[in-house]
């Protein structure tokens, strides 16, 4: 891989932050952005992710290498907490990395010890109490075929199923945080983002090597949705409400918390080119939508929502199908279908999720997840025990 230079700009003086060769910097945005495009990162690194969480505020940070070149970088979002009189913590916040820091890949990767302190101690030097991270790190890896015949089996979770590979850079950085005193934050999907996802392989793969790459519930249900003439097109702006609709509709079907109304549609003007919105539709009718984005070569399904009508046309088949095609034919490299729960049993409300990913050939992906670090652990306490009686209520 190429290297890409990011020079510490005259306006800023670097930080030497970490041990090593490693210098942190404040870098712009087109610095964050070419990298993040550069390694495939992720949509939550980019800083047009920053103009869509309003209450945070957002930082660009960098770390080079002895000869300027960039090796890690990270959009951090600082929040301030209603924790106290503002008297008492004029700048005591809540710094969050939303899957990152994000680096270049092995053997280039840097160490993560020293990308870690280095943040911890910048962080901390501005105020935050506590510090969470989520790097988009592989730890294992279950292939579709693995996952589809552990269903079969009556296996009760991935847990109990031997990966079909582990990433020895995952348990590097695990390594390093809990040496630096992290803590595990909770693997919950409705808590921070998700650990584990869903990810097809796209790369050189053709129409047909990607329906091969299905199961047999998969090419039953594409069969239907063709005959039935559901049609996958790109959302008109007519289309982005009724979207909306739709995503309400399927939290109260699933329970779940949906964002606030119109949160989506300026997700997508936010995000600019970067983002696009599908739909599938049948008779006229707007049955299923998908809000991708793309870093790269990976395109991110970040928010989808469907209606309960007509279910039997499979239009969720039909829109992930034609989106896979699509970022393989424009040249990507992975469709990231986002979170996943472990549960594999049909008991298991969340294990439809994974099942249906998984028979369109998707591998189950386990990254390190999210983590946490008390940096002032007062503050980190009281801010804990907020958290806690929000979730109370919540649950009621």
């Amino acid at each position: 891989m190429s290297g890409f230079d990011q020079r510490p700009s005259t306006q800023h003086r670097p930080h030497q932050a970490a041990a090593g060769a490693l210098r942190l910097i404040p870098i712009d945005d087109d610095a964050l952005r070419t990298f993040v495009d550069l390694v495939g990162g992720p949509a939550l690194q980019t800083p047009e992710w920053a103009t869509v969480k309003p209450g945070w505020e957002a930082e660009r940070l960098g770390w080079a290498d002895d000869g300027g070149r960039l090796v890690a970088a990270a959009l951090v979002l600082h929040r301030r907490l209603p924790l106290g009189p503002a008297r008492l913590a004029p700048r005591r916040t809540l710094a969050y990395v939303p899957e990152g820091p994000v680096t270049l890949p092995a053997p280039h990767a840097p160490d993560p010890g020293a990308v870690l302190a280095s943040l911890a101690r910048h962080v901390r030097a501005e105020g935050a109490f506590t510090l969470r991270v989520g790097p988009r790190v592989r730890h294992r890896v279950w292939d579709a075929a693995r996952v589809r015949a552990a269903i079969a089996a009556g296996a009760a979770d991935l847990d109990a199923v031997p990966p079909a590979r582990t990433d020895p850079e995952g348990a590097r950085w695990t390594a390093a945080l809990e040496r630096l005193g992290w803590t595990a934050a909770p693997r919950d999907l409705g808590d921070g983002q998700p650990w584990l996802v869903a990810v097809l392989d796209v790369a050189d793969r053709s129409a047909s090597d990607l329906r091969t790459g299905t199961n047999q519930q998969w090419r039953r249900n594409l069969a239907r949705a063709q005959a039935a003439g559901v049609e996958v097109r790109r959302a008109t702006p007519a289309d982005v409400a009724v979207f909306e609709d739709l995503y309400a509709e399927t939290a109260r079907r699933h329970g779940f918390v949906p964002r606030p109304r119109g949160y989506l549609t300026r997700l997508l003007g936010a995000l600019g080119g970067r983002a696009r919105l599908d739909v599938a539709v049948h008779e006229g009718a707007v049955l299923a939508g998908a809000l991708t984005v793309r870093t790269g070569p990976r395109v991110c399904y970040l928010y989808g929502a469907s209606t309960a009508r007509d279910r039997e046309v499979r239009a969720a088949n039909a829109l992930h199908w034609s989106i896979a095609l699509r970022v393989a034919e424009q040249g990507g490299s992975l469709y990231d279908l986002r979170g996943v729960e472990p549960g594999l049993r049909p008991s298991d409300p969340a294990s439809g999720l994974l099942r249906f990913k998984a028979g369109l050939g998707a591998d189950a992906v386990e990254y390190v997840g999210e983590w946490e670090l008390a940096l002032r652990p007062g503050w980190s306490a009281a801010y804990r025990a907020v958290r806690e009686q929000q979730r109370r209520r919540a649950a009621r």
